[in-house]
């Protein structure tokens, strides 16, 4: 990847990195982007700064449930 932020991410790199494919890469993409709510360029980059991509996506999904409880909670006490 380039350093400047308007450069296209290489996808070829961010799947070598991961040792995943073009397909886990898009699941993987749309969880992010959920998660952190930006666009897929931007999740991209952000798998190039990641090692532990296992680690990272559990960590995404604890937060996600922890977001989710708390919302339900609060339509709980209302």
């Amino acid at each position: 990847m380039k350093n400047q932020d308007n450069e296209q991410a290489d996808v070829e790199e961010i799947c070598k990195k991961h040792n995943i494919g073009r397909y886990d890469l898009v699941t993987k993409i749309r969880l992010i982007c959920d998660h952190l709510e930006c666009n897929p360029h931007t999740a991209l980059k952000e798998l190039l700064k990641v090692d532990d991509l296992d680690e990272y996506l559990q960590n995404i999904r604890s937060k996600n449930i922890d977001k989710e409880l708390k919302r339900r909670l609060r339509g709980q006490s209302k």
